[in-house]
């Protein structure tokens, strides 16, 4: 995982063959008290 405060930007890196939804991971960052703003998956 890298952060960014400035930017408020945090890359999340996860193993080949893992997925992780949009729908989950918002679900996620939003118990943790924050707002998700974007999300991207990039194939690499």
């Amino acid at each position: 995982m890298e952060t960014d405060i400035k930017s408020g930007q945090v890359v999340l890196f996860v193993r080949e063959g893992v997925t992780l939804s949009e729908e989950s991971f918002r679900e996620a960052v939003s118990k943790a008290g924050f707002t998700l703003r974007a999300f991207r998956q990039n194939q690499e």
